[in-house]
């Protein structure tokens, strides 16, 4: 079953075997479908193999993240080959050159919850891989939008940025959540664009929105309410974290270097030191707009 999406004005198609939970799986995917022919920038297809297969181990190029579900690439040969692993099990997703074909290879059983972890975990990567020289960065952030404007809010997991958000939802008027987890930057005509994604995290906040990047702000735990402006390699170093992509691959890093330059260029970048309430939301909020 072929499935087009686009994300970010990136379209993608997914090919998923008739009897996976098809309905499930692509739910957050949906508001963002593509009903026009469109040619897409990559496919990945799922498909079913060995156990034998999925346990084969591979020279280890770079891993991605210290926790699982664990992401590395290997050398296969020709291709490249990008393993997720959780609980010794396996699942290659095999990429030609450019990565613009992937097949997601799953074990031969009736397919789970941890397959549906594989698969998005997969497709995000894949996105990544196919988009970053494309002036697009996928975040790690939380973000709401008012008035066509966007707000992103960075940090270490467990800082608060869910938290931070839904603070400004409940105490400011007119804002509405974007994304909680995953949002897309683009540059686009001399702007930066914030974008949702169907990656949100364990919020459903699936939407095929966008708004003009105003202000990034960097959040951390403190037991008062601080906040700060950042400017030059404060602001580079504060939004780099938070960026997706594979700099040791020089074209990626060139890209993703230009990308964080022009929102540092482009938005307010801020620092708060808060405690989760009211008076936090507010004080960020009023340092944004301050002239």
């Amino acid at each position: 079953m072929e499935h087009l999406f686009t994300v970010a004005g990136h379209t993608f198609k997914l090919l998923l075997p008739e009897r996976y939970p098809v309905a499930e799986w692509l739910a957050p995917y949906m508001p963002f479908r593509e009903e026009r022919r469109v040619e897409p920038l990559f496919t990945l297809e799922v498909k079913t193999c060995a156990t034998s297969l999925l346990r084969e181990v591979r020279q280890e190029m770079h891993r991605f993240n210290e926790e699982p579900p664990y992401l590395w690439m290997n050398d296969t040969y020709d291709t490249y080959g990008l393993s997720i692993i959780k609980d010794c099990l396996s699942s290659l997703v095999r990429t030609e050159a450019g990565y613009v074909k992937g097949s997601l290879c799953l074990p031969e059983r009736n397919p789970g919850y941890e397959d549906m972890l594989y698969f998005n975990s997969c497709l995000k990567l894949m996105y990544v891989l196919n988009t970053t020289t494309l002036n697009t960065l996928m975040l790690h952030a939380s973000v709401v939008i008012q008035a066509g404007n966007g707000y992103a809010f960075l940090g270490k997991s467990g800082t608060g940025k869910s938290t931070h958000s839904q603070l400004w939802l409940r105490y400011l008027e007119g804002y509405e959540l974007l994304n909680d987890d995953h949002p897309i930057i683009r540059l686009v005509n001399d702007e930066v664009i914030i974008y949702g994604s169907p990656w949100s995290g364990k919020t459903p906040c699936y939407k095929n929105k966008q708004a003009r990047l105003k202000a990034v702000v960097r959040l951390e735990q403190a037991s008062e309410n601080k906040i700060i402006r950042l400017r030059g390699i404060q602001a580079y170093a504060a939004f780099s974290p938070s960026c997706s992509g594979m700099r040791w691959q020089r074209e990626m890093a060139d890209t993703i270097h230009q990308t964080i330059v022009a929102v540092t260029e482009h938005c307010r970048l801020l620092h708060l030191k808060c405690l989760p309430d009211e008076e936090a939301a507010r004080l960020c909020c009023q340092t944004i707009h301050e002239r």
